[in-house]
């Protein structure tokens, strides 16, 4: 039920309504007229009987619901989310959940752009991207059915910065080059003095699996009778187990490791105690120096296999199952053709195209077209 009460201040007379009903949460308002707190409390039980508002609840008191029940649920991101909100905390944490509006996003997203980070530099457009849909996922589970912790979604009005194109690097092949720099990586690669390199590259060459899922691969991960393995969650990046198969060199590979492994170490590379082992940072820029490869990071590893498959005339669905993606936007991301495989695309297509036109007959011997009759 709803009570309504004149307070006089030092701005003058004011009337304060209050909705309580048992089991639900309270509502508290002030308004100029008496006839307006009547209007405002009518339409606060309503809200509170038919579960659409909470409460007066501020945003950081939002974001701490959501880091407690969501969270949890994505371990592998969580920091990173906590780490986004803390900044939407500091910044917007005061502001009722009701209050926080598109514009107010956008100038925060303006701010994001032009703060300086610990490294020194602009965060990047990508990343103030990030940071947004990390408010909005809150936003979206605030606003969820089982929730009702709000009842306006402000980040999706708010329009992203546009990011730079995508990284276009993987690795030529023997086919479009001599000497190519899959051939000088390799052989740089099994000359290292490192034990897990060699074996490492290959693995992450021949799936296109992520470095921390290749790592992590234990001993009851790999299933040999079916030629592969799972990555099960949460070592998948979608939280999604998956099976990758295995064929030629890197079979042998795996095979040779299951037969080396310790005692009190599963992993197909151990680490320490009961740990898999770090990438070996310093022997794989020594073999990217010894092969004359540059600009190369470990994970466009991952954009040659795609790439090798896109050249090798797969579908977009096969790709996508291969690395493990759900947008076929994504999987484009990863797959890039070699200038030497679109010419003999080009030159097979000219090919045809100039058979198909030497079979029409020269048009001084076509017969012409009969009059027309007026």
């Amino acid at each position: 039920m709803a009570m309504i009460r004149a307070r006089k201040g030092a701005g003058g007379k004011r009337w304060q309504w209050r909705v309580t009903i048992r089991g639900l949460p309270t509502r508290i308002g002030t308004c100029p007229t008496k006839e307006c707190a009547r209007d405002c409390a009518k339409q606060a039980e309503a809200e509170v009987r038919s579960g659409r508002s909470a409460s007066r609840l501020h945003l950081a008191e939002l974001i701490d619901a959501y880091e407690t029940a969501f969270l949890p649920g994505i371990p592998d991101s969580a920091d990173l989310y906590r780490q986004h909100l803390a900044w939407w905390r500091r910044e917007l944490g005061r502001y009722e959940v009701r209050a926080v509006t598109p514009l107010l996003v956008s100038l925060c997203k303006t701010k994001l752009a032009g703060e300086v980070t610990y490294r020194g530099r602009l965060r990047s457009a990508g990343t103030v991207s990030r940071y947004l849909n990390t408010l909005s996922a809150s936003f979206t589970w605030a606003r969820s059915p089982e929730v009702r912790l709000a009842d306006h979604h402000p980040v999706r009005d708010v329009q992203r910065l546009k990011e730079p194109p995508g990284r276009v690097r993987w690795l030529s092949r023997p086919v479009d080059e001599d000497s190519s720099e899959l051939e000088r990586l390799l052989a740089a690669c099994r000359e290292s003095k490192s034990a897990i390199l060699f074996d490492l590259v290959v693995l992450l060459l021949s799936t296109g699996c992520r470095l921390n899922e290749i790592l992590r691969i234990r001993k009851q991960n790999v299933r040999l009778a079916e030629s592969g393995f799972t990555v099960a969650a949460p070592d998948a990046k979608n939280e999604e187990a998956r099976f990758v198969p295995l064929e030629g060199l890197g079979l042998e590979i795996v095979k040779a490791r299951l037969a080396t492994l310790r005692p009190g170490n599963d992993h197909l590379f151990p680490g320490a105690g009961d740990q898999p082992a770090w990438l070996p940072k310093h022997a794989w820029y020594g073999a990217l120096r010894r092969a004359r490869v540059e600009n190369l990071r470990l994970h466009d590893l991952r954009h040659t296999h795609g790439s090798y498959l896109g050249m090798m005339g797969k579908t977009l669905p096969e790709i996508m199952q291969a690395l493990g993606h759900k947008s076929p936007a994504v999987a484009l991301r990863y797959t890039h053709l070699a200038d030497a495989h679109k010419r003999r695309v080009s030159q097979e297509v000219n090919t045809r195209l100039s058979e198909w036109i030497g079979m029409r007959r020269p048009a001084d011997t076509l017969e012409p077209e009969p009059a027309r009759s007026k």
